[in-house]
């Protein structure tokens, strides 16, 4: 097949399958979406159609409760008083309500009033479907233990009825339900008309055993609605029609709902896509044809003609001939490549001759060094740059050889001497290789030899070829890798000895010792802060002479002391210096380089110990040398750390154990206040009670009630007597009220019986309401707090704040009287009360800031988060 018939046939194709392509893809996309629009615009109508029907049904509830909620109706249900009947149930009533059925029953389903209207009067026949499901306990009725309403549709012959079925109330909805009250009005062709018209739609609603006899809502009824596709639609040219089964009130599928209009957006997307089509259609034809005629004159002839030219030059034998180059295209190119080409052949013999010598330089120009080793007298011939072969230093061409390069080439030669089996195998077709190093005399270099057979033109072994690369470098790498896997097993070791260590002065030792074994130190100690923190005292040492470390004092006369172990406590930073220092450096260190450096160990901000590490000989310490002293270091300090952390922990544990003690102490303090209290108070009461009934009949009749008057006050004390004893407690209100109307009753006792007066301000906190716990603690705060004011203060008024913000809620209580040293009366552990606050604000996630000093007064301060212990209570509708 000619060209121009395969270029045709594929243009033709080409564009016949993009178009069908484009075609099929265009139709596709524009069907489906101007149908899924379509679609989706009924599913709107339909939904519209659905919210005016519920609209009416809301409007016909609104009229059913209101007379179902009448005092009247309410009345009318237990007197049947015909009266009503006459004043409220005529035609004008139904026409004023839009009702056309109006039912009134009893809780036994007597019908005490039934009408429907006919035209413009009143009948009582009412549909027999209504009529079936007026008995008590029927679903359409509501229970006389129901307050709310029912509705729905329900099938009347051919036509629905909207009814709503409403307990009968009082006015203001209090019950008993005396009865149910109907309200029913048709769903006629006028309401769905009038429906339709409003939203420029054909609706109808059909009964659903209709569907037999037309195939269309047979579909619908057999359709599974989706949360995409909600409602059944069917899409014509001429129409388009949705359907939704609508329920009656008992929830069985009694109407079809059908909602049609004429599909405009649909037909107009139809007819775009058909003028899309011979759109597409032409396009592609005259495309078709335009690039057949471009390719035909522009490509095809011009390279009927380039072929013509090269077979004339193909003729000729002459390859100096060249093409001509007639435009500046892709086919000229071509040609200029074809003339390359020409060019290039009448270059290939003199590029074969002079490939040996290109060889030869580019062996030479390699970094590695090339040599071989000829089969007859084992003789060297180095190829590279650092060592010339022996046969050019007779030529005119040979270079003057340095010094280095001739001893690399002798050092290679005694090592060839000394592989000689190496090279002997080499010989019989097999590769070996061997490293070795230069004479001592220069620098020290590491070389791979690699050997292999050199074969000559008959596949015969003609000598040996061999390489040898310089890999100082990677036995470099190697030894520094061999070294960090060394002070990696080092911090390993270092870490398990650690770890297993608590105690402060067992780890001291230990980090002392590791030092010295595992990390090379020539010594090394720990100092830590002096109780008065003045000086660093050491506590571990080694390496060092027995009196050689004295306290190092962080100020001099002059000022801070310039020492680098206090300098490393004061700014928290390692330290290093030289060996010409006085203090725990001895003499005859060395005298070059660093010898002493100073770490840290800490905990958050807090300094727990310096660790001092000396280094006596080469190498020094240095900043290059610090990451392995470091990682160490890291692992004293997360030691130090843990040991810092379990003694909190250990200290912790004792400060409960007597917290602890001190709460059953102040538990059985308190039960015997209470005994005492009941013993002496309310004991003695009762017993003067008991004594005073026992005399009453003995007494003459004339002081008896005298009697009984003495035992009622009594009795009034004893009342009197408990109250107080459960205020003390417990107050209740605390639960009923809320915490601002008990601390406000708390208050006002407060300053009754201490004299005291209290300042008591509150911030966004009146009305809210808390979790129990939550509001018993802020009570416990204020009042040990104001007991502690009247037992220690001195004072005749105090404050009590108390706020809340998005985050927390905090009370405050401030006087300004004796105060008190803190830190003694929490080591001293006399305040049970303080202990016992600081655990309860603890338990909520809450804290206690006290604030004092001895002469200038005390503010407690008591802060809890909110948010899973606040409480919102509602306080009825």
């Amino acid at each position: 097949m000619s060209l121009r018939k395969l270029t045709f046939l594929l243009i033709v194709l080409v564009t016949a399958g993009l178009s069908g392509v484009i075609l099929i893809n265009v139709t596709r996309i524009l069907s489906d979406h101007f149908t899924s629009q379509e679609k989706f615009n009924m599913y709107q109508s339909v939904k519209q159609v659905q919210n005016a029907l519920n609209e009416q049904v809301s409007f016909l509830d609104k009229m059913s409760d209101a007379w179902g909620n009448w005092d009247r109706t309410y009345d009318f249900s237990a007197s049947h008083d015909p009266q009503y009947i006459e004043n409220n149930l005529h035609p004008m009533t139904y026409t004023n309500l839009g009702v056309d059925m109006i039912v009134i029953l009893d809780n036994q389903g007597q019908v005490l009033y039934g009408g429907i209207k006919q035209n413009n009067a009143i009948a009582t026949a009412l549909p027999p479907e209504i009529v079936g499901h007026l008995v008590a306990g029927d679903p359409l009725l509501a229970l006389p233990d129901q307050a709310s309403a029912k509705y729905g549709l329900i099938r009347t012959g051919d036509q629905p009825m909207m009814v709503v079925s409403h307990p009968i109330l009082h006015t203001d909805g209090s019950g008993p339900s005396r009865g149910t009250l109907l309200f029913g009005k048709y769903l006629n062709k006028s309401i769905t008309d009038n429906i339709g018209n409003l939203l420029m739609l054909s609706v109808d609603i059909l009964p659903i055993r209709n569907s037999q006899s037309d195939p269309m809502l047979a579909s619908v009824l057999a359709y599974r609605p989706t949360e995409s596709d909600p409602f059944f639609v069917d899409l014509t040219r001429q129409q388009v029609a949705g359907y939704s089964i609508l329920n009656d009130l008992f929830g069985k599928q009694a109407f079809f709902l059908r909602v049609t209009r004429y599909p405009a957006q649909y037909n107009n997307g139809l007819l775009v896509n058909d003028y899309l089509v011979m759109v597409i259609v032409l396009i592609s034809v005259v495309s078709g044809l335009i690039l057949y005629f471009l390719i035909e004159f522009i490509v095809l002839n011009r390279v009927r003609q380039l072929s013509k030219d090269v077979q004339a030059i193909g003729i000729s034998g002459d390859i100096s001939g060249r093409l001509p180059l007639r435009s500046k295209d892709e086919l000229a190119n071509l040609a200029m490549k074809i003339n390359d080409m020409l060019g290039a052949l009448d270059q290939a013999i003199r590029q074969k001759r002079a490939s040996e010598s290109r060889f030869r330089t580019l062996v030479e120009s390699m970094d590695d060094m090339v040599f071989t080793v000829d089969g007859e007298g084992r003789q060297l011939t180095v190829y590279d740059k650092k060592a010339l072969p022996a046969a050019a230093e007779t030529t005119s061409e040979a270079r003057p050889r340095s010094a280095d390069a001739a001893r690399l080439q002798e050092d290679l030669k005694e090592q060839l001497a000394s592989q000689e089996a190496l090279v002997n195998r080499s010989f019989q077709g097999e590769s070996a290789t061997f490293e070795w190093s230069t004479q001592p005399a220069g620098p020290a270099r590491t070389l791979m030899t690699t050997l292999s057979p050199l074969y000559d033109a008959q596949k015969g072994i003609s000598g040996v070829v061999g390489v040898s690369k310089d890999i100082t470098s990677q036995k470099q790498l190697e030894e520094q890798l061999r070294q960090r896997i060394l002070e990696l097993r080092a911090l390993l070791n270092s870490s398990q000895e650690l770890m297993n260590q608590v105690e402060n002065q067992a780890i001291y030792q230990e980090v002392c010792r590791l030092a010295i074994e595992q990390i090379g130190m020539s010594a090394a100690a720990i100092f830590t802060p002096s109780p008065d923190d003045s000086a660093l005292a050491p506590v571990a040492s080694q390496g060092f002479e027995d009196g050689a470390l004295k306290d190092i004092p962080r100020y001099t006369s002059e000022g801070k002391s310039l020492h680098p172990i206090a300098l490393a406590y004061d700014e928290n930073a390692v330290q290093m210096a030289v060996d010409n220092l006085d203090g725990p450096v001895p003499s005859g260190l060395g005298s070059t380089g660093h010898t002493l450096a100073v770490f840290p160990l800490a905990y958050g901000e807090r300094i727990l110990a310096l660790l001092v590490l000396i280094k006596k000989e080469e190498p020094y310490l240095t900043e290059d040398g610090l990451p392995l002293i470091q990682a160490f270091v890291n692992l004293c300090s997360v030691a130090v750390q843990n040991a810092y952390l379990f003694q909190q922990i250990i200290n912790g544990r004792a400060r409960l154990q007597d917290l602890s003690r001190r709460l059953v102490e102040a538990q059985e303090e308190e039960r015997r206040k209470i005994a005492l209290e009941l013993h002496d108070e309310i004991g003695q009461v009762l017993t003067a009670l008991r004594l005073s009934i026992d005399m009453i009949p003995t007494l003459p009749p004339d002081k008896v009630e005298a009697q009984v008057a003495a035992s009622i006050t009594m009795v009034n004390e004893m009342i009197g007597q408990v109250r107080q004893l459960s205020l003390d407690l417990r107050p209740s209100m605390l639960d009923d009220l809320g915490i601002i109307p008990t601390l406000v009753w708390y208050l006002d006792r407060y300053s009754t019986q201490t004299g005291i007066q209290v300042n008591f301000q509150h911030n966004a906190v009146f009305g809210q309401r808390f979790s129990p716990d939550f509001e018993m603690t802020l009570f416990r705060v204020v009042q040990e707090g104001l007991t502690n004011v009247a037992r220690y203060a001195g004072v005749h008024s105090a404050n009590v704040r108390l706020w809340r913000t998005d985050q927390a809620i905090g009370v405050q209580v401030e006087d300004e009287g004796t105060g008190f040293n803190l830190d003694e009366v929490l080591a001293s552990h006399r305040s049970q009360g303080l202990a016992g606050m600081r655990e309860r604000l603890s338990s909520l996630g809450g804290r206690l800031l006290i604030a004092t000093q001895p002469g200038e007064g005390t503010c407690l301060t008591a802060e809890l988060p909110l948010g899973k212990f606040l409480e919102r209570r509602s306080r009825g509708r």
